[in-house]
């Protein structure tokens, strides 16, 4: 008795082990994974998506520090695609005009413009990422130019109208440069801060509370602001420049 039901015992268990070799044969065949393995393989997805993304912002933190001296501290920041579309309808412009972006990003300014006016479009860019996202996606376009530039040697004096999103601590600067580059006729677009000693003859502000920072439209009359005031602050900055406008207007 002793010896059968030591045989059945024997029986029952390679019936076990027999049906347990088939489900892992049949899941393996059927794509049916088990649980411990699914949790796995969702770890391994999210260490890689994590990774990936550690990789990004250390590649973004990286293209910041390396023009960090030329940039002065500027962040690469786009300018939204609803205040793009709000300054294209404000400023019409003709086929065989230029605009120029300083700092231009990835491009997507100069890329909507020609779009829309088939303008040619000339973007500075030292920001490496900004620089290689702005060539990527405008590849094949004819009319657009990026250059890995500063813009501050850039020459404007062919520009119809110029786009810049910048920051405060390079306003001054930026306006004497204008003033100085600029024929007479170009339209300045200045992005979220105003240009010193410059009156704006529109300020653009969307209605979405999202995208509502203004938008400055200057344009140049002779050598000089149409609109131009002369305040202490910009003749501190140039006051050789704001003795030459006065005489002239």
């Amino acid at each position: 008795m002793i010896e059968i039901r030591l045989s059945s015992f024997f029986m029952i268990l390679d019936f076990v082990q027999v049906e347990n070799f088939h489900n892992i044969n049949f899941q393996a065949r059927f794509g049916q994974i088990p649980q411990e393995r699914g949790m796995a393989a969702w770890i391994w997805i999210f260490i890689i998506l994590a990774g990936g993304l550690f990789a990004l912002k250390i590649i973004y933190v990286l293209s910041i520090a390396l023009v960090l001296p030329i940039t002065q501290g500027a962040l690469y920041v786009s300018t939204s695609r609803a205040k793009i579309a709000a300054f294209i309808n404000a400023v019409p412009m003709k086929a065989d005009q230029m605009l120029i972006d300083l700092g231009c990003g990835d491009g997507r300014v100069l890329r909507e413009v020609q779009k829309r006016y088939g303008v040619r479009t000339v973007g500075y860019e030292i920001n490496p990422l900004a620089y290689l996202k702005a060539r990527l996606f405008s590849f094949g376009a004819n009319r657009i130019k990026i250059r890995r530039q500063n813009f501050w040697e850039a020459d404007l004096s062919e520009a119809d109208v110029v786009f810049c999103y910048l920051y405060p601590d390079v306003m001054n600067k930026l306006a004497s440069k204008l003033v100085a580059g600029l024929k007479p006729g170009a339209v300045v677009v200045s992005s979220n801060f105003s240009l010193p000693g410059f009156v704006p003859s529109k300020v653009l502000r969307l209605e979405r509370s999202l995208h509502n920072d203004p938008m400055y439209i200057y344009h140049l009359s002779g050598s000089a602001p149409s609109a131009l005031q002369e305040t202490t602050e910009f003749k501190s900055l140039c006051p050789e420049t704001a003795v030459c406008m006065k005489k002239q207007l």
